[in-house]
């Protein structure tokens, strides 16, 4: 398998956040070194933006309902973040071909995932306990009881924060919790009651919001 290195000064996390619709951002974000896309976020149709470059897209099982081939370049690398040891099990699976399994994930991933075995890469575990214990200050000795789990999002700013010079992003945060109606996604007509509950999403903000102003990271659009 040919050894992937991030010889990169400047990375985009590109979020999939509302903010992103009609930004005009696409040009700005494809000048980036290295561009993180999260989860099933769409390309295609999309580019004017967010973009058409993707360097890496992190996923788990239950996010990973996008064409690899379609939403992606050639050369992108599919970085599963794993929550729980069934994305282990989903994995191999997939790429061996194996009995699918049906139980234990809280939304059905695809039984069948046309990618390619030599793009496929598994996140170390250490980017999610360091975000889990420095960005949002889950305490490190009972992290593995804690239900609250960082969001792909937060961990993708922290793997590039490890790997790049200059960390920008795009497309983050969400909607004031009184407003039920405003759609979280650029893509998708979702509100904030479709959030797993496993997610704080006000102490990501606060944490987002540290980095933005202490200078680790600067925002594309606004937060």
């Amino acid at each position: 398998m040919q050894r992937f290195c991030m010889k990169c000064r400047r990375c985009a996390v590109v979020g999939n956040g509302h903010r992103l619709r009609n930004s005009s951002m696409g040009n700005t974000i494809n000048k980036y070194d290295v561009v993180i896309r999260l989860n099933n976020a769409p390309v295609h149709g999309y580019e004017h933006d967010v973009g058409s470059k993707t360097t890496m897209r992190l996923f788990y099982p239950e996010s990973a309902h996008f064409n690899p081939k379609t939403d992606n370049n050639p050369n992108t690398l599919l970085v599963l973040v794993a929550f729980k040891p069934m994305d282990f099990q989903w994995m191999e699976t997939i790429l061996h071909d194996k009995k699918r399994i049906r139980k234990g994930f809280w939304k059905q991933p695809p039984l069948i995932w046309d990618a390619n075995p030599e793009q496929i890469r598994i996140l170390n575990p250490y980017f999610m306990e360091i975000t889990a214990a420095k960005l949002l200050k889950l305490p490190m000795k009972n992290l593995r009881k804690i239900k609250q789990k960082p969001t792909t999002g937060l961990v993708a700013i922290t793997l590039a924060l490890h790997f790049c010079d200059v960390v920008h992003i795009a497309g983050f945060g969400y909607p004031d919790s009184s407003n039920k109606k405003q759609t979280i996604h650029y893509y998708e007509q979702i509100t904030m009651k479709s959030m797993s509950s496993e997610h704080n999403v006000s102490n990501e903000a606060l944490a987002i919001k540290r980095m933005l102003e202490t200078g680790l990271i600067k925002n594309l659009t606004y937060f």
